[in-house]
C-alpha cells in the first residue's frame, strides 16, 4: 500500500520560543500495513536556515512513532497519509550548514 509520510516540525530558539511550525514531507512510500503506534526509522532532521532537511552528515538514523493514519475512501487511488510524532529543532543547534 502507498503512504505519504508527514511530520510536524517546530522550530524554536534557545529560549524555546516558537519561531515557526511546518509540515515536513518525507515522501511517498510503498510499505506493508502501517498503523498508529508503529515505529518508522528515517534520517535525522536538521535545519538549513529555516528550511527543514535531512541531516546526512553523520548518517544518523532516528525512530518516530506513527500517531495517525488517514485514508480518503472517496479517492481510493490516493495514498494514505501517515503522520509521525512531532519533532522540535533548535536554531543554532540543529543547523546542518551547507550540505
Amino acid at each position: 500500500m502507498k503512504y505519504d509520510i508527514h511530520q510536524t516540525v517546530k522550530i524554536v530558539d534557545f529560549n524555546n520560543e516558537l519561531l515557526s511550525e511546518t509540515d515536513f514531507y518525507h515522501g511517498e512510500f510503498d510499505l506493508p500495513v502501517v498503523t498508529p503506534s508503529c515505529v518508522i526509522t528515517t534520517h535525522a532532521l536538521g535545519l538549513k536556515e529555516f528550511t527543514v532537511v535531512y541531516d546526512l552528515r553523520q548518517n544518523e538514523k532516528v525512530q518516530f512513532r506513527v500517531i495517525e493514519v488517514s485514508m480518503d475512501l472517496t479517492q481510493p487511488d490516493r495514498p494514505a497519509s501517515v503522520y509521525l510524532e512531532a519533532v522540535t529543532l533548535i536554531i543554532g543547534q540543529h543547523d546542518v550548514g551547507q550540505v
